[in-house]
């Protein structure tokens, strides 16, 4: 029985996901489905992605495999009320802060016709500490970080030679922690300052259940579907104070355990995978995302207008085997749409970022020996739009962009 152990190092450059899951594609999980893009639904051999993707491809993996993938390095690059493209954001790369997280961790028990798994990962993760605005009269700071990670069991059965199904239990943890400073020059002498703290805990339930046939030598067909999140608990706290310098003492909000709620949409995929040779294999995903609409907390002072709308996404991916030498070309485009409608041009409350954008991705995967194997990669995603943020004492619709540069290093190794 083959035995290997992955591991990813990832370094993503520049800002990543948005606030409650505002863009689905900003993490590429696993080490094969992200050099193709995400299209993995209807592809196997990457246990780290499995689960996430669909399940039903586990038992198709050969052996037990642990597979472990890590973000190591994490460097934000938003901007607020500019433009700013690609060129730029590539210019700045080599500028910002780094952080740490992980990105996904799976591994694989084969028992008979089943396989038996867990599956770790970070899909969505958010931080921005900086000015949102900035000039003789306003200063506007803005400080958060969003993140989410989920942690589950997948069980995969072989029903025959071409059929396969799968199901992943995973249980969900988000933690947000946003607080800002708007400071408006109405005269001189005259200063009105707004401070104001938010944060989330909550933790719910969700499964994804696979489909996975042979159709032929050739094609393959992959089909998921993820519920929506079971709540078990949520928690969180607003915390508010105006201070009017001529009008003290200060007017303070101080809100603590409030229920909160955090809404991760049903996901639908469908794949589809052709082999054109016995070393080029295609695949092509498609994924679609029901809309809904909640306040992430019951308190009309500190809760988001949150409103997904129906949202659909693709992938394509391609990846060629080499035999001398031997490595694997990995590369793939896909989408990566706003969940969010663009906000109005007079908001009364905060809502959702609206960002429109679009990503690539592609590694190598070098066989150095039997037993070991190299992988180096990336992938991209960028785009722009709007978001509502509190500047000038009033709640303003402002520009946002973000340009994502993703570095991929990964070591595979049997025995």
């Amino acid at each position: 029985m083959g035995h290997s152990l992955t591991t990813l190092v990832i370094l993503l450059c520049t800002p990543g996901a948005f606030a409650a899951f505002a863009n689905y594609n900003n993490m590429l999980i696993g080490e094969r489905a992200s050099g193709m893009g995400g299209a993995f639904t209807a592809l196997t051999d990457d246990s780290s992605a499995a689960g996430f993707y669909n399940p039903a491809s586990l038992v198709r993996i050969e052996g037990t495999t642990v597979s472990a993938s890590a973000t190591v390095f994490n460097k934000f690059d938003t901007t607020y009320g500019e433009s700013a493209d690609i060129v730029a954001a590539g210019e700045r790369v080599n500028r910002g802060f780094f952080r740490t997280i992980p990105s996904s961790l799976g591994n694989v028990y084969r028992w008979k016709d089943w396989a038996f798994g867990i599956s770790v990962v970070v899909p969505d993760y958010d931080f921005f500490s900086g000015n949102i605005a900035s000039n003789a009269t306003t200063q506007s700071f803005l400080n958060y970080t969003d993140e989410s990670l989920w942690s589950g069991f997948v069980a995969s059965y072989k029903w025959d030679e071409k059929q396969s199904f799968g199901i992943t239990t995973y249980y969900t943890a988000r933690s947000l922690i946003r607080s800002s400073q708007d400071r408006v020059e109405v005269t001189p002498g005259h200063e009105v300052v707004t401070t104001e703290e938010k944060s989330i805990k909550h933790n719910g339930i969700l499964f994804v259940l696979g489909y996975q046939k042979i159709l032929s030598p050739t094609w393959r067909m992959g089909l998921s579907a993820r519920t929506p999140v079971i709540n078990i608990e949520g928690k969180g706290s607003f915390y508010q104070s105006i201070t009017d310098t001529t009008n003290l003492p200060s007017q303070v909000i101080n809100n603590k355990n409030i229920n909160a709620q955090t809404y991760i949409p049903p996901r639908y995929n469908i794949g589809f995978a052709y082999d054109w040779s016995e070393q080029l294999t295609f695949s092509l995903d498609g994924s679609y995302y029901t809309g809904f609409t909640y306040q992430d907390l019951n308190n009309p002072d500190g809760a988001d207008h949150l409103e997904h709308k129906d949202t659909w996404n693709g992938a394509f991916g391609f990846e060629y085997r080499f035999k001398e030498p031997k490595f694997d070309l990995r590369g793939g485009v896909f989408t990566n749409n706003s969940s969010f409608p663009a906000p109005s041009n007079t908001p009364s409350q905060r809502v959702g970022d609206n960002l429109k954008m679009i990503g690539f991705s592609g590694n190598i995967a070098f066989h150095a020996t039997e037993n070991a194997q190299y992988t180096i990669g990336g992938f991209y995603h960028g785009g722009d739009g709007t978001s509502v943020q509190k500047t000038g004492n009033q709640l303003q619709r402002v520009t946002k962009n973000n340009h994502v540069f993703s570095l991929m290093i990964s070591t595979s190794m049997k025995f």
